[in-house]
């Protein structure tokens, strides 16, 4: 099994035992979970892939919000009626989901520095 595998099955475990009658499967669940190796390599690798991953969030969010004004203020003032507005929320969507995936490096590049 992978750790990733072995995270599933721990997650698994752990949204199934919300009743106190499971609570040590619950903890032991949770324990299994804490209990996943840290990465392999060597630690100078695995910083330089948190940093790659730190600066890789900052590009998103740079991204993100040049897409947010582009959706709030650029394409109202060029375009007019639903055309503007449907194209608006689409690149709306795509602010969103550049700041979420920014969010997503940002936390991977902090547990890899941890």
């Amino acid at each position: 099994m992978t750790a990733l595998s072995d995270l599933q099955g721990c997650q698994s475990r752990i949204d199934s035992g919300w009743s106190f009658a499971l609570a040590p499967l619950l903890t032991a669940a949770i324990d299994s979970a804490l209990g996943v190796p840290a990465p392999v390599g060597s630690p100078a690798v695995i910083s330089a892939q948190a940093s790659g991953y730190s600066k890789a969030s900052a590009t998103f969010r740079q991204a993100a919000g040049k897409l947010d004004d582009v959706a709030r203020s650029k394409l109202p003032a060029a375009w007019r009626g639903d055309v503007a507005e449907t194209a608006g929320q689409a690149v709306s969507a795509l602010s969103e989901e550049a700041t979420d995936t920014a969010a997503v490096l940002s936390q991977a590049a902090e547990a890899l520095q941890a």
